[in-house]
Order: C-alpha cells, then sequence, then structure tokens
C-alpha cells in the first residue's frame, strides 16, 4: 500500500508488471505509474495537471493505454510507453461514463464507452489504436451500457447494461477479429442490484465483477456458458471493487477500501 489513493489496476501481458492510478501521496490528481510485481520500485509514467486513470497494457507490450480527465467534461483516450515518456493523444471523447478500457489481441482495437452528446445514452466505442477511429457497438435502442472487457482472446465482449435504476445486467456477445457482433448479447445469471466490472478467467469461461453499492461492493464470479448463478467471493470481507486478471497464471488483484491498497 501506498499513501493516498491508489486504483485502477491492470496487469501486463505477462503478468509480471501492473500499473495503476495513484496521488503520489499527496493532493487528489491521479497519474499512471507502474510496478514490477515482487519489487518495491514504482515508475511514474503520466504526469501534468489532470487526472489519469484506467491504464491499460497493450497486449504487444509496446504501451499502455490510459483515460486521462480534460476540461469541459471531455475525456482523451492516450497511449504512454511502459518506461514512461511522451504521452500521445489516440481520440477524445464527449463524456466517459462508468468507462473502461480494454486491448484487442493485436493490439489493433481498444474498447471503451461513452456518450456522444452529453445527455445522450452510454454507448460501447471500438477504437483504433493507430488513428483514433471511433465506431459504435450498437445493439438498438436499450438503456446506457458501459464497463467493456475483452476475452483473452479477442473473441467475446461483456459488458454492463442498465436495465433499471435498481438493477444492471452483464452481457456477454461474440465478436470477430474487428470487434464487430456476431450474434445478440447474452444475459448472464447475476444477483439483484449493480453488476458491473467484468474481469475475464484466463481460460475465457467466467467472469470475476463486482456486485453492489458504494458501500457495499462485493466481488462474484459467473460462468459463461451455461445457466449457472453467480458465487460471492470471500476475499477481505470489505468493499471491494475494481478486479483484475493476469492473461497468465494463477494472479488476480483489485482494490479494497477496508485497507486502501493496491
Amino acid at each position: 500500500s501506498y499513501a493516498g489513493y491508489q486504483g485502477f489496476t491492470a496487469f501486463s501481458a505477462d503478468g509480471n508488471q501492473i500499473a495503476f492510478a495513484w496521488t503520489g501521496g499527496e493532493g487528489d490528481v491521479t497519474h499512471i505509474f507502474s510496478n514490477v510485481i515482487g519489487t518495491d520500485a514504482v515508475l511514474q509514467l503520466t504526469s501534468g495537471n489532470n487526472s489519469d486513470s484506467l491504464p491499460a497494457f497493450a497486449p504487444d507490450g509496446r504501451s499502455v493505454a490510459f483515460l486521462r480527465s480534460l476540461p469541459q467534461g471531455v475525456t482523451g483516450i492516450y497511449q504512454v510507453s511502459p518506461l514512461g515518456g511522451h504521452e500521445r493523444l489516440i481520440v477524445q471523447i464527449p463524456t466517459a461514463f462508468y468507462s473502461a478500457l480494454s486491448w484487442s489481441t493485436d493490439s489493433r482495437w481498444l474498447v471503451t464507452s461513452g456518450r456522444s452528446e452529453r445527455e445522450g445514452r452510454s454507448r460501447l466505442y471500438v477504437v483504433a489504436a493507430s488513428d483514433g477511429r471511433l465506431r459504435t457497438l450498437s445493439f438498438g435502442p436499450t438503456n446506457d451500457e458501459m464497463y467493456p472487457a475483452l476475452s483473452k482472446d479477442s473473441r467475446m465482449l461483456a459488458f454492463t447494461r442498465v436495465e433499471s435504476d435498481t438493477q444492471w445486467g452483464i452481457f456477454v456477445v461474440p465478436v470477430d477479429e474487428n470487434l464487430s457482433p456476431t450474434a445478440s448479447p447474452r444475459r448472464m445469471n447475476t444477483p439483484t442490484g449493480l453488476n458491473r466490472e467484468a474481469a475475464w478467467t484466463v481460460d475465457r469461461q467466467g467472469l470475476v465483477f463486482v456486485n453492489g453499492g458504494s458501500a457495499t461492493s462485493r466481488l462474484w464470479r459467473v460462468p459463461v456458458s451455461g445457466d449457472a448463478a453467480a458465487q460471492q467471493l470471500v476475499l477481505t470481507g470489505g468493499v471491494e471493487f475494481g478486479p483484475a486478471i493476469a492473461p497468465v497464471g494463477d494472479r488476480q488483484i483489485g482494490r479494497a477500501s477496508c485497507r486502501e491498497r493496491v
């Protein structure tokens, strides 16, 4: 644990490094830092006056994508080297809304969520990392859709859909190599309440996700195939959120507010 706020953890492709947002122990502006697991050294990747969050390692190991909060409610998707340095703007979206960043296996695409209009519905976006071209994944006139997460092979996409003020469901949809849906989304058998922040298990057979409000969040796991109900994971006993699962091995990391830890 470090002094100050830490959150939004992500694993590198080899599972040996994590990136996370941290205030650096002072103030309330967060930047992206990284750490090699098993060492105490922390490397600062980003800087500036605006808060950065939601780092995501590209599978090819060449960059870390992240979100930056810009003036007038605009959010920028940026890239930076895993060693820090020049920060490249990929694209801006008007409003990030309960967002996430997820890379495709070939490091060509990023999936995120946001609103094209300030008062519009949140939608899932596919972003070309090379030039920032943006396209919407549309599933019809649904309520807000957010928190996208691609499976390790980039052929399945999980996301959260708002069904009512008190009920959010997690859906899974197969996608092709360009991340275009090839079937209709299927709802997972999740508990009542706000279900969100899904993370894929390495074998693509299950999702670890968050259920509950800000003061009651716990981690659960649900199988993707079949109809079996989700089961709660008993970890810290405190408020838990932000799960991340290493693409290899058996490591899982998240944040538990009871100990303010990454």
